[in-house]
């Protein structure tokens, strides 16, 4: 296993992800280091019970180092008992992890099999993400289905995902999958830039399809 790639994996999940292990992050008091200890000590007895939300943030504990010896081969092992044990976010990151090949080798199939774990559980990045590949024609093992790639796409803007929303305008207006339909693109880039595209907007104000073809494909 590469542990630099996997480290730089669990920096992603630290930065961007670790829900619980703020709880941990935020306590790291220098000045109290038995009390960081002591915390990590709860989580493991937790993990070990088949706790998943422990088991995640155990994960990212041995991937920083915090109160214990930082460990990417015990982050990843952890990280994979709780994707086992049904935690949307750690489905999310072995997907990530397998999509990018940050394990072992690339496999976007397991990638899918995983993203698709967590979208079942409305976490929402997920479900972007199962959208995309499924929405992709580059991929020659795995079929396009672009049809559940729009009820994915369209759960996903539903729930705030901006690059979703902006997809589907893109389908909209060129008429990709689904009849062409400015009114209706238009108001999918509104809702994109709403939950922070500044690119959608621009679009809807300038009319720029030159520009909104090549962002769009």
């Amino acid at each position: 296993m590469d542990n630099c790639k996997l480290l730089l994996l669990m920096g992603f999940i630290f930065y961007f992800g670790g829900v619980s292990t703020r709880l941990v992050v935020a306590d790291v008091r220098q000045s109290q280091p038995l009390a960081v200890k002591a915390e990590v000590a709860q989580l493991i007895e937790k993990a070990k019970k088949n706790d998943a939300a422990a088991q995640f943030d155990l994960a990212t504990v041995y991937a920083r180092g915090l109160g214990v010896s930082q460990n990417p081969n015990e982050a990843w092992q952890w990280m994979q008992k709780a994707a086992e044990n049904g935690h949307a976010e750690a489905q999310y990151w072995m997907g990530y992890a397998y999509f990018y090949g940050y394990k072992e080798s690339q496999d976007r199939i397991k990638a899918l099999l995983w993203y698709q774990k967590a979208a079942a559980q409305s976490y929402v990045e997920a479900q972007y993400m199962v959208a995309a590949i499924l929405d992709s024609k580059k991929y020659a093992d795995i079929p396009r289905n672009p049809e559940d790639a729009i009820q994915w796409y369209s759960q996903a803007a539903n729930s705030g995902h901006a690059f979703a929303a902006f997809r589907l305008g893109c389908k909209s207006y060129f008429g990709e999958d689904v009849a062409k339909n400015t009114e209706s693109a238009m108001e999918w880039f509104k809702l994109a830039g709403r939950k922070g595209d500044p690119g959608a907007l621009e679009f809807v104000q300038q009319q720029d399809k030159e520009l909104l073809k090549r962002r769009c494909f």
